[in-house]
């Protein structure tokens, strides 16, 4: 135990002299990094310092810098924090209480600053943030060590045991006769997980006969999980060497270090996991792409468009929204009158009108078939026949339906405006002037309301 107690009263020396360093590097301005200020602590530099004190240090330095950079500290509350990490004194203690856990042993730490400090700037989250996480994350990475975790893990089942006499009066009996705990320990769970346990219900439990039946229950959930492990895993091979590793500390009892490894261990699991959607939607996109290509030299349009809007729904993660997809349709439209190219214009018709049919409510369909008659228009004018622009007028009749006067008069009007065009282009390809009376009629009933007073530019 005098071995386990050194190496814990190591780490916290270690911490201590980089705690040092830090605040000559940020107090002093005498070195640039905590790293290069190490040098000129006492405790490191002393010959008669051990090894390992020398050893963690200097692994602790350049894991406390980077804590600090991913801060983002202002000068002023970087010098608090450094001073604040100076002064806290990290103890064998502190360590033992906080179950060689870092994200509790700097939780302890900043509770233990708020209650003793008498300094409100100290005091503020603004410096025991940082601070908490500073201390976390330079301790954590060195606590997780094999070799740190097995040299020390004595010293927290050791204080577990010394607090545990009223627990144990309480419980031992209990454990005794239980039916339910002698079975888990017939199935391998360790004295250690009963014990473990036992304790993380008394704190929360104060009533002796329902913590009794809370501990029956953690005990046979503690054995089936055991048997889980035992029986293996048929997903992914990562969660049969997470379920290994869980089993291995929690037969140690150590529960939170097991909470701390599967969260770990989850959390790094959906990074990996958010990747590898990401590369396959950009995988999916690309192949997209490629087949739209195809589409377009044989000139199957229809084809081209449905593969856009699948496109979009994919690049939205889900259904990509009305505007988006006008966004699209207009593109093609734009790009096929500007170029003069039946390809893109006829694109531009497909996707007018598979946007119709995503359409809800009178203003989306209103805007679906105005923009359908524009393209079939635009169209229209560039053939010899009347086909596409029938097809425009009828769009166009069919927006002003939606698009009434009395709800979005300028929509309307400007749909009026629309269809007068279209029959003006049809009346040029016809004998009679029927189409020519009623392009007439269309454009005075815009005019009554895009006036003069109200739009002098349309007007």
């Amino acid at each position: 135990m005098l071995e386990q107690s050194l190496h814990a009263g190591n780490i916290a020396a270690s911490f201590g002299a980089v705690a040092t360093a830090a605040d000559i590097t940020f107090c002093g301005g005498a070195a640039t990094t905590i790293g290069a200020a190490l040098s000129s602590v006492a405790l490191y530099k002393d010959r008669k310092t051990s090894a390992e004190i020398r050893s963690l240090s200097a692994r602790m330095a350049p894991l406390m810098q980077s804590a600090f950079d991913r801060q983002g500290l202002s000068g002023d509350r970087k010098k608090l924090v450094a001073q604040t990490l100076l002064r806290v004194d990290l103890t064998e203690a502190d360590l033992v209480d906080g179950k060689l856990t870092a994200a509790i042993i700097a939780a302890n730490l900043r509770n233990r600053i708020h209650d003793t400090s008498h300094d409100p700037e100290i005091r503020d989250s603004s410096v025991l943030d940082p601070f908490e996480a500073i201390v976390r994350e330079t301790l954590e990475p060195v606590l997780a060590t094999k070799e740190i975790t097995e040299a020390t893990q004595g010293l927290v089942n050791q204080k577990l045991l010394a607090g545990q006499d009223e627990l144990l009066k309480r419980f031992e009996a209990f454990i005794e006769k239980s039916e339910e705990v002698q079975s888990a320990r017939e199935s391998g769970v360790t004295d250690a997980q009963i014990i473990a346990l036992a304790q993380e219900i008394a704190d929360d439990i104060s009533d002796t006969a329902q913590a009794f039946r809370e501990l029956e229950v953690a005990v046979e959930d503690a054995k089936e999980f055991r048997a889980r492990v035992e029986r293996g895993s048929n997903a992914d091979g990562v969660v049969a060497d997470l379920l290994r590793r869980l089993q291995d500390l929690v037969d140690d009892g150590r529960l939170r270090d097991a909470q701390a490894e599967a969260d770990a261990t989850l959390a790094q699991w959906e990074r990996d996991e958010a990747d590898r959607a990401e590369r396959a939607k950009q995988t999916h996109i690309e192949l997209i792409d490629a087949a739209i290509a195809r589409d377009l030299e044989v000139r199957d349009e229809e084809a081209a468009a449905a593969k856009l809007i699948r496109k979009a729904d994919l690049e939205a993660g889900g259904r990509a929204d009305f505007k988006a997809l006008r966004a699209i349709q207009d593109e093609w439209q734009v790009r096929g009158r500007d170029r003069g190219l039946a390809r893109d214009q006829e694109v531009g018709i497909a996707l007018a009108r598979i946007v119709l049919t995503r359409a809800e409510g009178p203003d989306q369909r209103g805007a679906a078939l105005n923009d359908l008659g524009l393209s079939l228009w635009e169209r229209g004018a560039r053939e010899t026949g009347t086909d596409r622009l029938e097809e425009a007028v009828t769009a166009f009749r069919a927006a002003l339906e939606e698009w009434t006067r009395d709800r979005v008069p300028l929509d309307w009007a400007r749909t009026q405006m629309n269809l007068g065009t279209a029959l003006a282009t049809l009346g040029t390809r016809e004998t009679g002037t029927d189409r020519l009376d009623e392009a007439v009629t269309a454009y005075r009933a815009a005019l009554e309301e895009l006036t003069r007073e109200r739009v002098p530019l349309d007007w």
